[in-house]
């Protein structure tokens, strides 16, 4: 178990004195939209470990988009890693493009020769995010995630015992990665660890023993996922499990890899107006301890 506070640069008060103010549905759409230039994906079927209905044996086909590694010199198997997005949903609001901060941190991997899957469970069932309502229940996309685990080993490029889950929200991560969880997969055949941005580390119950280590971030004053259930987490983890880290950042609310300021959100269907926004000092920290994290995993000596 680890656990620790980051400091972050303080030089953010401006940024910050905007939290009070919701920004106009026009621009919030222009600002997750992002830029029009963006690595190429290709859209690709992904079957889910999930059922296509109640009565129903057969699998559901969900979207993903794959990005693959660049070309080695050494013609080996690329790590790869399954990127599961949050609530909001992965399609920016015109539905043409991934959401800026999932294509940030796709580049980030992709930049360091690892293949790229993001899941897109959501569009297929019709939905385009499942913030207000619970459309789809956590286990329905952890096994969405744990179809993209499928998908990649079955890719002869991508080496099978080698892929990260990044998660962002809810609690599909968490379940994923505890043994104590009946869908998780055993040690040496489930993903090789993973990141998790901001989860709802509440709906884990007893305990929490993940079989390959985990990454988290989370924000000080994030009132959507709030830290102190998952530093509570950290504490109740049983001996043995593999390890177990957070990083905390002050000033930071839910979503500070976001691309929009702090704003008020109305999304959120149990708490109501929740501040949300980047914080990018965190976000670049962030990226670096995921950087680090991430070659920790395939490069030990």
């Amino acid at each position: 178990m680890f656990y620790k506070i980051s400091p972050v640069l303080l030089g953010l008060c401006g940024l910050l004195s905007l939290a009070h103010a919701q920004k106009p549905a026009a621009e919030k759409q222009q600002e997750e939209a992002g830029p029009a230039t963006a690595p190429a994906y290709e859209k690709v079927a992904v079957d889910s470990l999930a059922n296509s209905g109640v009565f129903s044996s057969k699998p559901a086909v969900i979207t993903a988009y794959l990005l693959k590694a660049p070309a080695s010199e050494s013609g080996g198997k690329a790590p790869g890693a399954v990127l599961a997005p949050a609530c909001e949903g992965l399609m920016a609001p015109d539905g043409k493009r991934i959401k800026v901060k999932y294509r940030r941190m796709g580049k980030l991997l992709n930049d360091m020769g690892m293949t790229v899957l993001m899941v897109d469970g959501f569009t297929p069932r019709g939905f385009d995010e499942v913030c207000t309502r619970a459309h789809i229940d956590p286990i329905t996309r952890l096994k969405d995630s744990l179809g993209g685990l499928a998908y990649l080993r079955g890719l002869d490029s991508v080496a099978a015992n080698k892929i990260v889950l990044v998660t962002w929200g809810a609690t599909a991560g968490l379940q994923g990665m505890n043994k104590a969880n009946a869908l998780a997969a055993k040690p040496g055949a489930g993903f090789a660890g993973a990141v998790m941005f901001y989860p709802d580390c509440t709906q884990v119950e007893n305990r929490f023993a993940p079989y390959a280590p985990v990454q988290m971030f989370v924000g000080e004053k994030d009132a959507w996922n709030p830290a102190a259930p998952c530093q509570a987490l950290s504490q109740r983890q049983e001996a043995g499990s593999a390890p177990f880290s957070i990083t905390i950042y002050p000033d930071a609310y839910h979503g500070f890899d976001a691309p929009l300021p702090p704003h008020i959100n109305n999304d959120n269907r149990k708490l109501g107006p929740v501040m949300v926004g980047n914080n990018p000092a965190a976000m670049t920290d962030a990226y670096k301890v995921t950087a680090g994290f991430v070659s920790g995993l395939f490069n030990k000596p």
